[in-house]
């Protein structure tokens, strides 16, 4: 009988931290969405562009709204660019819809730039993609950001007025129309 309570007491303990911690994840994520939704985001004035296997140098505008996939530094950019097509969904709504443009960025380590522009350039994705090869994005932006928080809708201005890739479900793709339709 005593080793049953015992036992008890410990399955019961261990349910309890399990709901606190659940909970302060989900409180912290909530407070870190407020704060992010709070900054403005600044883009590099400059960026190499990769595009259909080409690469270019190119002037980055802020005069519309952008959905930014971002891969950062601590990134597995290998792994990002094997799984690159995945992401054409999001190009197709921009055709779809119109309104925003996607931005998706890697800011890659310093010493993986030639690297991933390699991967970049061979993996023949036919969209634009933005090289930070200076990792300014990162630099410019606060760096320790949530890894919830790389796929995001700024209206002209830069100011965050979305989270979450509008592709990965119908509940996300329905909040991404309502905050575009807001921007536009």
């Amino acid at each position: 009988m005593y080793i049953q309570k015992q036992t008890y007491r410990c399955l019961s303990l261990l349910f309890v931290f399990i709901i606190v911690s659940c909970n302060s994840d989900r409180q912290k994520l909530t407070k870190d969405m407020q704060s992010f939704l709070s900054e403005t985001v600044s883009i590099p004035e400059r960026m190499v562009v990769v595009e259909s296997g080409h690469l270019s140098e190119v002037k980055t505008l802020l005069g519309e709204p952008k959905l930014v996939r971002y891969f950062g530094p601590d990134a597995c950019s290998d792994c990002a660019i094997t799984h690159i097509f995945e992401n054409e969904p999001l190009y197709d709504l921009e055709k779809e819809v119109g309104g925003f443009s996607v931005m998706m960025v890697f800011s890659p380590k310093e010493e993986n730039v030639p690297h991933v522009t390699e991967k970049l350039l061979s993996c023949d994705f036919p969209h634009r993609v933005y090289l930070d090869t200076e990792g300014k994005l990162h630099e410019l932006n606060v760096p320790n950001r949530n890894d919830k928080f790389r796929c995001f809708l700024i209206d002209c201005k830069g100011k965050p007025v979305y989270v979450g890739n509008p592709c990965n479900s119908e509940k996300l793709r329905q909040l991404f129309f309502e905050a575009l339709s807001v921007i536009k």
